[in-house]
């Protein structure tokens, strides 16, 4: 479970990353909703997705800020608040390797780092569980 995250320096991030405020709607654009609010629209929300997903995992925002993107929708889904269920921690690849080295785990092993390290260093990633969507 999350513990959460102040939304309002999630929001500001967000901002800085170039989501345009609510006033300032492009149709073309995709929207951007924090804790499941619309906050703003951004003109390559999947771009957004990918950067906000970079951040986190160089520890530049926290690991319990979550992204998800809907191209269906073109939206931008992102999460901060506590308690939400999150599904264990996920490898993360690069280049079709995966981050996580023989020294890492080594050093994991040992108790030199703990699973948080890890994450911060950008091997480990949490997610949060997809609901089923249901269509009547």
């Amino acid at each position: 479970m999350t513990e959460g995250v102040d939304p309002q320096s999630v929001l500001e991030f967000l901002r800085s990353l170039d989501v345009k405020e609510v006033m300032e709607e492009n149709p073309n654009a995709g929207r951007v909703y924090l804790n499941g609010d619309l906050v703003g629209y951004h003109d390559d929300p999947e771009g957004l997705t990918n950067r906000i997903r970079e951040e986190r995992r160089k520890g530049r925002i926290s690991d319990e800020v979550n992204v998800r993107w809907d191209p269906g929708t073109r939206e931008v889904i992102v999460n901060c608040d506590r308690g939400r269920i999150r599904r264990p921690p996920l490898l993360v690849l690069r280049n079709g390797n995966t981050v996580i080295d023989s020294t890492m785990l080594k050093r994991l092993e040992t108790g030199e780092y703990s699973i948080k390290d890890i994450t911060r260093k950008g091997a480990l990633e949490w997610s949060m569980r997809r609901r089923k969507r249901t269509y009547t």
